[in-house]
């Protein structure tokens, strides 16, 4: 049993690492395997119950939480998301649904990029740091629309944002699960650009 106590500690590294260092040509045959590997370790247990019905045995107590977890996850994953689940998708929908095609767009994080069909730049910088880095070096002035990811328990990060973006106006906010985290969307003022 403990074989399959270190498949799972496999798995779960392979599906961290395939998230943010192993490419998925690498990383989904390998977690294939090991979903395998435990499918047959599932089998021989539950041969082992079939064998041991009526005797309580700490083979059959491990089968029954085995198909307790798997059952959980099961009901888990079929129950509605919370609002704002979706809500990096939702940001890139608001903005497909409200901008033209020839609008360009900043966006912070990596994930937003993929979803909006964008290249990957700045790989292995944190969302923040990526926002302060266009900031500074005058990058945001060429975007009509930034998608930027705050955090509400940090007000430096909404005031910075209040002073850095003057050409550009909040005219979207996106909720997310977290009560904390929001993502905003912030337009370039036309008027404000004419003035200048």
């Amino acid at each position: 049993f403990y074989w399959v106590m270190g498949l799972g500690l496999v798995n779960l590294c392979v599906i961290l690492l395939s998230n943010f260092i192993l490419p998925g040509r690498v990383a989904i045959p390998v977690a294939w395997i090991i979903l395998l590997f435990a499918a047959f370790s599932l089998a021989s247990q539950f041969e082992a119950w079939k064998a041991n019905r009526t005797r309580l045995s700490r083979g059959n107590i491990i089968f029954w939480i085995i198909v307790a977890c798997l059952g959980i996850n099961l009901v888990g994953n079929a129950l509605p998301h919370p609002p704002g689940y979706n809500s990096e998708q939702n940001a890139v929908a608001w903005i497909k649904q409200n901008t033209g095609k020839d609008s360009r767009v900043f966006y912070d994080t990596p994930r937003l990029r993929y979803y909006a069909g964008e290249p990957f730049v700045d790989r292995g910088i944190a969302s923040w740091d990526r926002v302060t880095k266009a900031v500074s070096e005058g990058e945001v002035s060429h975007y009509d629309y930034l998608v930027i990811h705050t955090n509400t328990q940090s007000p430096e990060q909404q005031q910075y944002l209040a002073t850095a973006l003057r050409p550009h106006q909040l005219v979207a906010t996106v909720a997310t699960t977290s009560k904390h985290k929001k993502i905003l969307i912030f337009a370039l003022d036309k008027a404000d650009q004419v003035s200048h």
